[in-house]
């Protein structure tokens, strides 16, 4: 996969842009009030959202939320290889997710 960056469009998408040319890979517009944090794999496979209310785990190439889950990260990062995500709750623990076994 080329290289990937996610930022935020507007206050209610995420836009999914190619970093060599510029294209827009594909825009996400289901968030009521999407805000920091996000961050998206390193293979380009998932983007990982905070919203007010709960955390959405998207798959980038057919833009759909593969995973909802409450509550709401505090901090979260995809591993190196894009198969886990570290998770740090607002209670001060922290998680080890396997990206596969969330569907």
């Amino acid at each position: 996969l080329d290289p990937i960056a996610a930022a935020y469009f507007d206050k209610t998408s995420v836009e999914i842009s190619d970093i060599k040319n510029g294209d827009i890979i594909r825009t996400i517009a289901e968030f009521g009030a999407a805000g920091p944090p996000l961050s998206i794999s390193p293979d380009g496979k998932f983007l990982a959202v905070t919203q007010s209310t709960s955390n959405q785990i998207w798959d980038v190439s057919s833009g759909k939320a593969v995973y909802k889950f409450q509550p709401v990260w505090a901090v979260f990062s995809f591993s190196a290889d894009g198969s886990h995500l570290a998770v740090g709750n607002l209670d001060g623990t922290v998680e080890l997710w396997d990206i596969s076994q969330l569907k």
